[in-house]
């Protein structure tokens, strides 16, 4: 009730009319949940910091568990590691039909759904409670591929990448550490191979005329532009260049193919 008469106020106050006070209302009305559950984590934050994480736990563990690379084969570094990730998750409300994350957006936060359904990528495959959404943050400096936007009113939990890497620094996760750094090696060779097929195609689609074209959101004009984006490409040291076949018929294996990160 008192939110209710809070937002009352905040709505004659501010002169508020027409569909915005109609879309106020039915925000806060739907958001009942999100609200109640920003108060338990400023409850839990008045608690000790071993009660936090045995109750943080308890609330999400099942979401945690969803995500291979955080779950260490050794039980003790997985229960230490997710209870110190399970404290740092905040609620997040969002109504329908917002965008969440857009292509381009730089890949900051990943996203736990507790209530409602998200449609995702180009091919809209649709998340629900339960799922979870933007796990390409866990690679630096990375930008978000495909979209991200509520199909109905939608309650998640945020876990930000700046908190995640903090557990990692000032923990002891090695099993975690390196599950993550495969990961992040398989997103960076996903990146990398896309901006390569990017200027393969560019470059057999230049015309002769200068006509302009369009190629993964990349405009080349001429030439000139194609030799550009080519010296932004930066190689590994090490790289050799050859197909998956025959990397395989020679004797190489998957783990090796996406390289071994931290120990190379």
């Amino acid at each position: 009730q008192n939110m209710s008469d809070l937002l009352n106020e905040y709505i004659r106050e501010n002169m508020i009319e027409g569909e915005h006070k109609r879309q106020l209302r039915e925000f806060f009305t739907h958001c009942k949940e999100g609200i109640r559950l920003k108060y338990y984590g400023d409850l839990l934050e008045l608690l000790s910091p071993a009660m936090q994480k045995e109750l943080a736990m308890r609330t999400h563990a099942q979401r945690m568990a969803s995500i291979d690379v955080f779950n260490a084969t050794d039980a003790t570094e997985r229960a230490r590691f997710l209870a110190d990730v399970a404290v740092a998750l905040e609620s997040s409300v969002f109504p329908p039909q917002e965008v969440i994350f857009a292509c381009g957006d730089v890949a900051e936060v990943m996203y736990f759904l507790h209530k409602g359904i998200v449609s995702c990528g180009s091919s809209c495959t649709v998340y629900k409670s339960g799922d979870h959404i933007g796990l390409d943050a866990l690679l630096p400096d990375n930008r978000r591929e495909t979209a991200a936007r509520t199909l109905t009113f939608v309650v998640s939990y945020m876990l930000s990448q700046e908190h995640l890497y903090s557990v990692l620094e000032n923990g002891d996760f090695p099993q975690t550490e390196s599950k993550i750094r495969r990961y992040r090696a398989k997103l960076a060779l996903k990146r990398k191979m896309k901006e390569i097929v990017a200027l393969a195609k560019a470059a057999g689609l230049i015309c002769p005329d200068g006509v302009r074209f369009s190629e993964n959101e990349r405009i080349f004009k001429d030439r000139g532009q194609v030799d550009e984006f080519k010296g932004t490409l930066k190689p590994s040291p090490a790289a050799v260049l050859m197909s998956a076949a025959s990397y395989w018929a020679v004797g190489g294996c998957d783990e090796d193919f996406v390289g071994n990160y931290g120990q190379t």
